[in-house]
């Protein structure tokens, strides 16, 4: 065992010193010995210090490597997720362009997308409305988180002169302004012969972005005022949606002598259509990047595309329709003699009223002298109460009624205007206001849902009238009673409420109708008069008899 100790712990350093002493052959041998084992001593030492400062360094470089390449995936993975973003988010500006065949559907798709995609937390669209000098933004998309914002309208409030305006009722309406354009100077040369103008470009209203809406006062909350940052994208474009978008051509087009002008036809008329796409970080407080807003211009730039070819082929079709016999037959039917004949039918349905009033009266004359001899009987007892007399409100009441249900009623359902009523569904671009404003009058009185008849903002609604009412506006009219109960649930549905939306838009003069709409003013809104007053005397009627209609 001693042996083996010597051999592991003494024979290595013993053979490397006698070794060297052979060879050095010193004087003192002892002393040789002694320093060679003791520099044999330090240089061990040394080497395994540097053994251990390696074996630090290889740790060392072995974690550096650990986090070098933890840190080369992390860089690796938001490439990769930066490269899955950018194919989602072009996939989805290509998707505006084929996807969608309305703008609700767009705008819809819009604020989903900017939500759930994005890493924005709040998204909504807003139009902006404008009636002579009053303007409103409309909110008529909203993303999941914003539901309560749908529906809403913001009305332009103007500050006093000389004061501020009030607090809170709202900023996006800055939005829309164009920016200061500084004058320039005119230039002291004249620009070189040949040399292209340099063409200026108008002013474009810029993205609106508050930092702090809660410190920006004017900022309007829908919801719970909360930290966070607010901006409004403006949108701009030249549209044909409106009443006015096809009108008829000139025709005066210069020809060469001899040849004829081609005929007069329809042609677009652009105004300018105005929305907000607007997005905030309410309650989830930090700013927009650069980025963020950079994509929320582009996305406004593809839904104009989108608009514009919507558009584009919503014209075509409206032109077609304006030159169709449908509605060409429906107009001139109601231009020839259909007033006449309702005339005609008119006056014999109130004489056979007043046949039937002359009847009732006598029945009734004849039935008081009964009771009243029977009262002077010989023996002095009454024979009962005498029976009542006819109502003063029978006859206008009888009158109203008859002239509407057996004459308007049939004139309008069994006629060319019914026809022209329902072909409407192809007049796609929004008629003038009286039209509108008219047809949402009948659907109520007929006992539509208001809900049925209005957009999200609860405005009457072109399309939505289109779609839920017209086709069965012809078979209602036909049955439509006077002295029914009520239709529609609404108070919006009732006799005073029709009556007034009627007084305060003004479509009951026939005059404020297009030309192009004859089925309208001498057909649709005649009824709806011949109706509404109908529905007065039933209801006065009745009331006096003891029986509620509304």
């Amino acid at each position: 065992m001693d042996a083996a100790y010597l051999k592991k712990n003494v024979m290595e350093a013993l053979t490397e010193a006698l070794t060297s002493m052979a060879v050095q052959i010193p004087e003192d041998n002892v002393e040789y010995l002694g320093k060679y084992l003791l520099k044999y001593v330090e240089r061990k030492k040394k080497a395994e210090e540097s053994k251990s400062d390696l074996s630090g360094v290889e740790a060392d470089l072995e974690k550096y490597l650990v986090v070098a390449n933890a840190k080369a995936k992390v860089q690796d993975d938001k490439k990769q997720e930066e490269v899955v973003f950018q194919t989602k988010y072009r996939r989805f500006l290509d998707s505006l362009q084929f996807d969608y065949s309305n703008k609700q559907d767009a705008f819809n798709a819009v604020t989903e997308f900017i939500e759930n995609n994005l890493n924005i937390p709040a998204a909504y669209i807003a139009v902006k409305k404008t009636a002579g000098e009053s303007e409103t933004l409309n909110y008529v998309a909203a993303g999941p988180s914003q539901k309560h914002v749908l529906g809403n309208k913001l009305v332009k409030v103007a500050a006093e002169d000389g004061d501020e305006a009030p607090p809170r009722q709202g900023i996006s309406f800055e939005a829309f302004k164009l920016p200061e354009v500084p004058e320039e100077e005119e230039p002291a040369e004249e620009p070189e012969e040949g040399a292209e103008p340099v063409v200026k470009v108008p002013p474009k209203a810029q993205p609106l972005i508050i930092e702090n809406a809660m410190r920006e006062k004017r900022c309007k909350f829908f919801g719970i005022p909360r930290l966070g940052a607010y901006a409004a994208i403006p949108v701009v474009y030249q549209s044909i949606e409106h009443d006015e978008g096809v009108v008829m051509g000139s025709s005066d087009a210069p020809t060469e002598e001899g040849v004829e002008p081609p005929p007069a036809d329809y042609v677009f008329s652009t105004k300018e259509s105005q929305f907000l796409i607007a997005v905030d970080t309410v309650g989830k407080f930090r700013t927009f990047k650069a980025a963020e807003i950079e994509r929320l211009v582009e996305i406004g730039n593809e839904l104009v595309k989108l608009f514009t070819k919507l558009e584009q082929d919503m014209g075509e079709k409206h032109k077609e329709y304006l030159k169709s016999d449908a509605f060409l037959k429906a107009n001139e039917g109601a231009k020839g003699d259909f007033a006449a004949k309702v005339a005609e039918a008119e006056a014999a349905a109130l004489a056979a009223v007043a046949e039937q009033i002359t009847a009732q009266l006598a029945a009734a004359a004849a039935a008081a002298a009964e009771a009243a001899a029977a009262q002077a009987g010989e023996d002095g007892e009454g024979g009962g109460e005498a029976p009542a007399g006819v109502s003063e409100l029978l006859k206008p009441y009888k009158e109203a009624e008859a002239v509407l249900e057996t004459v308007w009623n049939l004139a309008v359902s069994a006629s060319g205007v019914a026809a022209g009523i329902v072909s409407l569904q192809k007049y796609l671009l929004p008629p003038a206001a009286p039209v509108l404003n008219l047809l949402y009058a009948v659907g109520l009185l007929l006992g539509f849902e208001p809900a049925q008849l209005q957009n999200v903002c609860g405005d009457a609604d072109w399309q939505a009238i289109q779609k839920n009412g017209l086709a069965e506006y012809p078979g209602r009219i036909a049955t439509y009673q006077a002295a029914a109960p009520r239709l529609g649930g609404n108070k919006l549905n009732t006799l005073a409420s029709i009556k007034a939306f009627a007084e305060s838009s003004g479509i009951l003069d026939p005059s404020v109708y297009p030309a192009n709409m004859a089925l309208c003013s001498v057909a649709v809104l005649p009824w709806l008069q011949k109706a509404l007053a109908a529905r007065e005397a039933a209801i006065a009627y009745h009331a006096e008899i003891g029986v509620a209609l509304e």
